[in-house]
């Protein structure tokens, strides 16, 4: 049959997807919440001042499509997770307890390298992942075993539009719409060999939520995908998804993205203008202990209805 003609329903589309696509997310959040008291405590306590910054906050109040790049200070090798990645689960576990009318779909970046060989730890606040970046070369002394081969870090990124596509499928009703637009081919869908397909059917989805719709993206930790064997599609992953950002500002359709580095960089700021990005270094210090309820009350007091529950008082 003609890929053109295909149909994929949302049943479908759960037939399409495996179990890591459908639980990627829950697995991601329990791992960072797992390592919580391991993160250190002046970077936690830091992180809680983000949601008292001007842009974070006309980023999360806009009534309209928006974007924003949150550079981190946080020193040291990297880590799967920072800081700045259990502040993205508060954000994560505010957004999907409020109301129909908002979704948010979340990705890790530093749990997703292509790369199943075991990291490296370290006494700093981030754990290492050698050879990022470049082919194999057994003249440096390198652990074979350890590197990784740039088809499997191009893959990750296909991994993290299959993510989206599978948390829109579980927290959006489309009924019996076809999801599938012209020229995506669903069996390329199931075997995620075509990146191109992948990104399609995810700004196909996008666009047929309803303009009331407020869809958060979080994407934590994207300094993890500087290398070159990265570069390119992760690109066009951002422009797949920054593209509904600015199609739909006029239509009324609000996707506000939210990407976090845990250091300083710049292989992906030009997505993001100089109003458009919070540097961490700018911010006051701060000495409290973490508190997720704390976070989560800061939001509910910004006033918007839209997002936050009217119990935002019931948060511990």
């Amino acid at each position: 049959m003609d890929s053109s003609t295909e149909t994929i329903n949302q049943r479908d589309l759960l037939d399409l997807l495996d179990f890591d696509d459908l639980h990627t997310d829950v697995l991601d959040t329990e791992k960072i919440k797992e390592v919580e008291e391991e993160l250190s405590s002046v970077n936690r306590a830091q992180t809680m001042k983000i949601v008292e910054a001007q842009r974070f906050r006309d980023w999360f109040s806009s009534p309209r499509a928006a974007k924003l790049l949150i550079h981190g200070n946080f020193h040291g090798i990297m880590q799967e997770a920072s800081a700045l990645s259990l502040f993205c689960t508060t954000l994560t576990k505010a957004f999907r307890q409020q109301n129909p009318r908002v979704v948010c779909l979340v990705w890790f970046c530093g749990f997703h390298l292509g790369n199943e060989a075991e990291p490296l730890s370290g006494e700093s606040d981030f754990l290492a992942y050698p050879y990022q970046g470049r082919p194999y070369d057994p003249s440096l002394g390198e652990d074979e075993d350890e590197y990784v081969p740039p088809y499997a870090r191009q893959g990750v990124i296909g991994e993290m539009i299959r993510s989206f596509i599978a948390q829109l499928d579980e927290q959006c009703d489309f009924g019996s719409a076809n999801l599938c637009p012209p020229g995506v081919d669903p069996h390329a869908i199931q075997q995620n060999t075509d990146l191109t397909q992948l990104m399609m059917l995810f700004r196909s989805m996008v666009r047929k939520l309803p303009l009331n719709i407020t869809v958060f993206i979080i994407i934590d930790g994207i300094a993890h995908y500087e290398g070159p064997n990265y570069e390119d599609s992760m690109r066009d992953a951002l422009d797949c998804i920054i593209g509904p950002v600015a199609y739909n500002v006029a239509a009324g359709l609000r996707v506000k993205l939210l990407v976090t580095s845990p250091r300083r960089q710049s292989m992906y700021a030009r997505y993001f203008e100089l109003g458009n990005t919070l540097f961490m270094d700018y911010l006051p210090r701060s000495f409290e202990r973490y508190s997720e309820g704390k976070v989560i009350r800061s939001l509910a007091r910004m006033g918007n209805r839209n997002f936050m529950p009217s119990t935002a008082q019931s948060w511990n």
